[in-house]
């Protein structure tokens, strides 16, 4: 918008821990939890790997680039609620950019995954939560699979959001930690 002045980022710094609350040692450039994954790019189609999401009915909503995570692994000195992404899809619909990710328990992943902090029921919408971060990427919607959280993220509203969220499936999530 003409004229309009940007709105501060708020950013949040995320310390893990391990299980004794001391902070896991990072080594510049590293990331703890970095599993083996592969990036795509549209015209490209996503790879296969553990998890999948598939856009079977909603038209206009295009893939754009994401990460696929190959193999699963536990993340077993990390404490509280933490959780994992098998993978992540950059969506556009309408113009506007929406996130969508599968998480998983990050400690054990297979296992019936907590709560998202912050969460709140989306009224009218039984099984759907939303989280109100109010400042870009923008706010998160999320629905429960079995094992895991289907969650998307940004676009222009709530509204835009819930569509996505029905329009998305979990294709696959495997999580074989035996090797």
């Amino acid at each position: 918008m003409p004229g309009a002045r940007a709105k501060p980022i708020r950013a949040l710094a995320l310390i893990p821990l391990d299980r004794h609350g001391r902070p896991v040692p990072i080594k510049a450039q590293e990331n703890p939890f970095a599993l083996p994954n592969r990036y795509w790019q549209a015209p490209s189609r996503p790879p296969h790997g553990s998890c999948e999401i598939k856009n079977p009915h909603l038209r206009g909503l295009e893939a754009q680039w994401g990460h696929v995570i190959s193999r699963i692994a536990a993340v077993p000195d990390v404490e509280g609620a933490a959780f994992l992404s098998c993978l992540d899809t950059e969506y556009y619909l309408e113009n506007w950019p929406l996130q969508a990710a599968i998480l998983l328990d990050a400690r054990e992943p297979g296992r019936h995954v907590g709560p998202l902090p912050g969460a709140v029921s989306v009224p009218g919408h039984p099984g759907l939560v939303n989280i109100a971060l109010g400042q870009f990427p923008g706010e998160i919607t999320a629905r429960r699979l079995t094992n895991a959280w289907l969650v998307v993220q940004g676009g222009r509203d709530l509204r835009q959001r819930l569509q996505v969220l029905h329009a998305l499936t979990a294709a696959k999530i495997k999580v074989d930690l035996t090797g």
